[in-house]
């Protein structure tokens, strides 16, 4: 029997391995970068998605040990610096440059090269590019915006970001409380190509077959500031933004059928007024989040009238899911996952999905919106009004029709001549008892003037500073000292006197699966 038993341990021991099984494709991932479902089989840092729109990897890499994310924050680099770069805080700029999330300031070039903007290109002569051509232009008689068009929110509190266990979260959506000191007028429904046209003649718009009731799209951020200044001009109020040495024509920029691209229109200065200018400005990131939210402390609020949880989402927004269109410029989303029939989405008309608590519509979904601030981490304790005025990076918020599950807390950056067929913008107003009654007229178009250069902000006003939330059984409480810490996920409770049901339903309590920034079908 002893000798039965070494037979049988020589032949196992002599047996040809299995084979392993091959990954998808074949093909073994980089070092760093996964396979998931999120990533459709495609290696993605960790962190991002597979976007069918675009055919690449989207969202903000949270990158392996040993390596940092780059100045897009989409890819990972290691800390070998090459071509002139210097190691600045464990990034790689270049030198005269400080690390601020990507790499910030006028650099000092090697020998062969010179500065353009905030990096180091060849030395030899620069060709001028023509710009691209301007759509038609389109002008559309101008119609004041009506009261209905916006509610109006009280001061308030709430918790900005998400908690630790929320699936998708991000490591940039520390969550802290929030004071929103002032009433504001908020624009129920993105800005429509309708009223694009009655302030700028050329629309930059992909989805033209969408109608002109669709909100207007492929729109920088210096474009929205421009058109909001011609908003509050028109409407005989004082402009918010002072734009110095812009150059272009607002509009153009994009061949027709081009989802991403640079608009022709940039400034070389842009100045904010501050949060008591009572023209049209964009929301701050903290202002759009308190609507957004609309007194809810989930991945996303439910609908002011829904039929339950579980279809919360699909009744208040366009996604992947649910944006398929009849119209021909649709895109094709066939490759999507769980893509709508029939196989063409796009963004849809305002009032076609239900408003959230508050009355406002399309906050999630559709299409992505501009916000003021640049993008940056969140503040580490509780703060009133907060505001990141600097940074060439520009935050937008709430996905679109191509993402599968966006949450109220996702966070996406873009610079500000950035054009995204999936990005547009709305208003918001301070409310004043001391504006006097509008004098109506039409606003001009702003005269070029000398060559973009970097953008440069104001430096914020002084704000009052918000008393620490108190914090009661909080099992997530943060250690102190780490710049990306949690609040507590207790919610404060919506604040009196907002416009809002006296109930609304309740969010999901399971969190969707991630959602991601511009683009992940």
């Amino acid at each position: 029997m002893r000798t039965l038993w070494l037979l049988l341990l020589l032949l196992v021991a002599s047996a040809p391995a299995a084979p392993a099984l091959a990954a998808p494709d074949d093909d073994v991932c980089p070092e760093g970068k996964v396979r998931n479902e999120d990533t459709a089989g495609h290696c993605c840092w960790e962190g991002q998605a597979w976007s069918g729109l675009y055919k690449q990897c989207v969202g903000l890499a949270e990158c392996p040990e040993g390596m940092l994310p780059d100045e897009d924050g989409e890819d990972c680099v290691t800390l070998e610096c090459e071509g002139g770069r210097v190691e600045v805080q464990g990034a790689c700029c270049w030198p005269g440059q400080r690390w601020a999330g990507h790499c910030d300031g006028e650099p000092e070039c090697p020998a062969g090269l010179r500065a353009d903007g905030e990096d180091c290109v060849e030395a030899g002569p620069a060709q001028p590019q023509p710009p691209p051509p301007l759509p038609p232009a389109d002008p559309l008689p101008y119609v004041s915006p009506r009261p209905e068009a916006a509610v109006d929110l009280s001061p308030g509190d709430y918790q900005r970001g998400s908690p630790k266990r929320e699936a998708g979260r991000f490591r940039n959506e520390a969550r802290h409380f929030v004071v929103i000191s002032r009433p504001i007028r908020f624009k129920k429904g993105e800005v429509t190509r309708r009223e694009w046209r009655m302030l700028v003649p050329h629309d930059p718009s992909r989805f033209a077959g969408c109608g002109l009731d669709c909100p207007v799209e492929r729109v920088s951020w210096y474009e929205a500031l421009e058109y909001l200044n011609r908003l509050s001009r028109a409407e005989g109020l004082p402009a918010c933004y002072p734009l110095e040495g812009c150059v272009g024509q607002p509009g153009g920029g994009c061949p027709d059928d081009q989802l991403l691209c640079r608009s022709s229109f940039t400034c070389a200065a842009v100045r904010f007024v501050g949060l008591d200018c009572a023209g049209y400005r964009l929301p701050t990131e903290a202002e759009w989040e308190f609507a957004a939210r609309a007194g809810t402390v989930g991945p996303y609020p439910g609908a002011a009238q829904g039929s339950g949880q579980g279809s919360a989402l699909d009744e208040i927004a366009w996604t992947a899911a649910n944006s398929a269109v009849d119209y021909a410029d649709g895109v094709d989303c066939a490759a999507w996952s769980r893509a709508p029939t029939p196989r063409r989405c796009g963004p849809h008309g305002f009032n076609t999905r239900l408003a959230n608590p508050w009355g406002v519509h399309d906050m999630l979904g559709n299409v992505a919106e501009w916000v003021w601030d640049g993008f940056g981490r969140y503040p580490r304790h509780g703060a009133a009004d907060p505001i990141n005025h600097l940074g060439l990076q520009r935050v937008v918020r709430g996905g679109s029709f191509a993402d599968r599950e966006p949450r109220v807390a996702l966070r996406a950056r873009m610079p500000p001549d950035g054009r995204n067929a999936t990005v547009g913008f709305r208003w918001v107003r301070t409310l004043r008892d001391d504006v006097p009654p509008p004098l109506l007229r039409r606003p001009v178009d702003v005269p070029a003037g000398a060559p973009p250069v970097q953008v440069e902000q104001a430096a914020p006003a002084a704000r009052p500073k918000a008393p620490d939330r108190p914090r009661v059984g909080d099992e997530d409480a943060p250690e102190r000292g780490g710049a990306d810490e949690d609040a507590p996920e207790g919610s404060p409770g919506p604040p009196a006197d907002r416009r809002r049901p006296d109930s609304g339903p309740t969010p999901a309590e399971a969190p969707p699966p991630p959602g991601r920034p511009m683009g992940p079908g």
